[in-house]
């Protein structure tokens, strides 16, 4: 019903204004001035709405990458079995701190050595539920949770009063509650949605009134990854003291080995009380090698991390390093010791000069350089030949 229409349009880097006068009449040169004034303030704070949007996204991500970067600090400084206890606390701090939705939080560590589920899990407020251990041959309703780890893929479920009261039931049998009334009090409504995202050592558990969304699910995976890093990390540390204890056992069964030679009658020969030394000291030497392998993997992973511009990940990898270092140092020097006790108290001499046989010496320790060089080369072979002056 309009006689005519007017339009003018002000194109700018990245706003476009279009406007519309159904009088037919068009726009004056002044009113054009005013809009095209009015398209650049409305141009600068579309600009200024742009720059808020990527401050914003810029503030989630450095929050994003801190709860990470903590995750890994915090369980990489785990030393102890005990020390796990402060796993689920840190976790629900860290969620809350990247505002995801969540009512309840853990973590199961799948341990295929022991067929065992070993569950850490929190209360409503955030604090460790004491941790209880499943077999894999009855894992109870978490049967499906063991086996979509095993396919590495996310598991998403909603849990009744009824499948809570048959994990309370669970519970009870640990001891970790007195009956299973005591843990459904804690349940809300008539139940949640449970979220699983596997990593390498097992399931990461997040558990929300309303299903959690794709973007939140994705960043939920980058904890439980940082967490499956830092994870790794405190297992190689177990494994390093374990054999570190096993060091430690050898170098005791080699001082009672000692006592015992001590106490022993001397050798028929310098050269079989040498063979004797060098058997007893090859488990001890094995972990200095040992030690040393595990060195270069850290430089390795060192060199990675450094790659990765993961600086204080490659410093505290080197103060693993220089502390294997140390160990090393300490029981090649105890080994050295060992030898030259024994070797000491082999000779039961008194310091007195005596007459001795000097072919029969001669003897004696040129099959002690035989014996030695075919120690460090199996395959040398010689054939010994002496002409000595039997009146001397």
């Amino acid at each position: 019903n309009c006689p005519g229409l007017a339009i003018s349009t002000v194109l700018l880097d990245n706003v476009g204004l279009y406007i519309e006068n159904f009088d037919g009449i068009p726009f004056t040169a002044e009113e054009n001035a005013t809009l095209m004034r009015f398209g650049k303030v409305f141009q600068q704070t579309y600009t200024r709405f742009q720059d808020l949007q990527k401050a914003e996204a810029q503030a989630r991500e450095a929050a994003k990458q801190s709860a990470l970067d903590r995750i890994r600090a915090d369980i990489a400084s785990m030393r102890t079995i005990s020390d796990l206890d402060r796993i689920t606390p840190l976790i629900w701090n860290e969620l809350t701190i990247l505002s995801i939705p969540f009512i309840r939080c853990g973590v199961f560590i799948m341990d295929d050595i022991k067929q065992t589920i070993h569950s850490f899990l929190s209360t409503p407020e955030g604090k460790a539920i004491a941790a209880f251990h499943l077999p894999y041959s009855n894992p109870g309703n978490l049967a499906p949770v063991l086996e979509q780890w095993r396919q590495k893929k996310i598991y998403t479920d909603y849990w009744d009063k009824k499948a809570f009261t048959t994990f309370g039931d669970s519970l009870v049998e640990q001891g970790v509650f007195a009956s299973s009334k005591q843990y459904l009090s804690t349940i809300p409504g008539d139940g949640f949605h449970l979220h699983f995202l596997p990593f390498l050592q097992g399931m990461f558990y997040v558990g929300n009134t309303e299903p959690l969304h794709k973007a939140e699910l994705t960043m939920i995976k980058s904890v439980a990854d940082a967490f499956s890093t830092a994870y790794a990390r405190y297992e190689d540390f177990n494994r390093l003291e374990a054999a570190k204890q096993k060091v430690d056992l050898t170098l005791t069964e080699l001082k009672q080995a000692q006592l015992k030679l001590i106490q022993a009658e001397k050798m028929a020969s310098l050269g079989e009380l040498t063979a004797g030394i060098a058997h007893e000291i090859q488990n001890p030497l094995n972990f200095v090698n040992n030690f040393s392998d595990v060195n270069k993997e850290l430089i390795a992973e060192m060199k990675e991390e450094i790659n990765k511009g993961n600086i204080e990940e490659a410093k505290e990898i080197a103060n693993d390093i220089e502390e294997n270092e140390n160990k090393i140092n300490h029981h090649g020097k105890r080994a050295d010791s060992i030898v030259k006790g024994m070797l000491q108290h082999s000779r039961q001499s008194t310091g007195q000069k005596e007459l001795t046989d000097l072919n029969a010496l001669i003897d004696e320790y040129l099959k002690l350089s035989y014996q030695a060089l075919r120690s460090k080369d199996k395959s040398f072979n010689s054939i010994i030949e002496t002409n000595l002056d039997k009146t001397i």
